[in-house]
């Protein structure tokens, strides 16, 4: 086997460090925003963390070209989760607002001394 240092000197293309760095930077970002509460981000979060190491395989073994693409999904994957975990914050936030706009109007009817509906 070839040391990693002379694959990467064969190589046409430089490693994609900063792709690497990027959809770390994604992944991290994802779990900020509650991908791991949330059953659909989670996957995709799951999905890009997977993405990443298969990409740093590729970049062992040469194939920085397909790297690049693997990050580039990788990295739309964390951002997908990230975004759905947000979706689903700010639909629990809304659900919570209507449930507590629904408990005062019905406070309220009571208190008029009008029959709830």
């Amino acid at each position: 086997a070839l040391p990693i240092s002379l694959l990467l000197a064969c190589s046409s293309t430089a490693p994609p460090t900063r792709r690497i760095a990027s959809a770390n930077d994604s992944v991290a970002s994802a779990r900020q925003a509650g991908a791991n509460d949330s059953a659909l981000a989670s996957l995709y979060l799951q999905s890009a963390e997977q993405q990443i190491g298969f990409a740093r395989g590729l970049v062992k073994k040469g194939d920085m070209d397909r790297a690049e693409l693997v990050l580039l999904r990788a990295d739309a994957d964390a951002d997908l989760a990230r975004s759905l975990a947000r979706e689903q914050r700010a639909r629990s936030n809304a659900e919570q607002a209507v449930s507590m706009l629904q408990t005062v109007q019905k406070q309220q009817t009571e208190q008029n001394g009008q029959p709830t509906q």
